[in-house]
């Protein structure tokens, strides 16, 4: 599941913020993220504004934003922060009232420019962090690796299971039982 797939899911369960808007909700969203995919922010910031400052030096330019940043904006005393959710800050999940792509009661997508809106709420920057600590831990997808002529031939001699990681550490007992296959497949058994 993409981190865009979980923002969805996300907005589908708690449309609301305990049963009311989520617009001046921003901060409260972003730690609840942190939360539900990955390290909750210690102490928990108690605005948008506080959650910047704390979140290190920004990278003002949103455009090379990968997946998980926390895009940060100037807005009032209490600041606006949204996460970005397929990276370069053109879907960036966020609770306000002025959203491109509405997903509940002031939940949605907007766009960092499209939140800035020419600089009526300048965009301080982005960062992996939401506070001290918060962050989004993205799972890593990695393909099967390709089995190679004599490993494919093991596994067709049943000698190995074709689940073992051929790079990974065996145990006694994988050793025992390849050992024991062979000595089948040679009838020294």
């Amino acid at each position: 599941m993409t981190l865009d797939d979980k923002a969805r899911e996300f907005a589908k369960l708690h449309p609301k913020h305990n049963g009311g808007t989520w617009h001046l909700w921003c901060a409260a969203l972003m730690a609840r993220l942190c939360i539900a995919y990955g390290a909750g922010p210690i102490p928990i910031p108690a605005s948008a504004q506080m959650a910047g400052d704390w979140a290190g030096k920004l990278n003002p330019d949103s455009t090379v934003a990968p997946i998980g940043a926390f895009h940060y904006w100037r807005w009032g005393a209490d600041g606006h922060v949204g996460l970005d959710t397929k990276g370069g800050g053109t879907d960036v999940f966020m609770a306000s009232s002025f959203i491109r792509e509405s997903l509940g009661d002031g939940i949605g997508f907007q766009s960092v420019n499209g939140y800035t809106r020419n600089g009526a709420f300048p965009y301080r920057g982005w960062s992996m962090l939401y506070g001290k600590n918060g962050k989004i831990t993205q799972e890593v997808i990695v393909a099967a690796p390709a089995r190679n002529e004599a490993e494919q031939k093991l596994i067709d001699l049943k000698i190995i299971d074709p689940g073992m990681d051929i790079n990974g550490i065996p145990s006694w007992g994988a050793i025992f039982w390849t050992l024991y296959r062979l000595l089948r497949i040679f009838g020294k058994v």
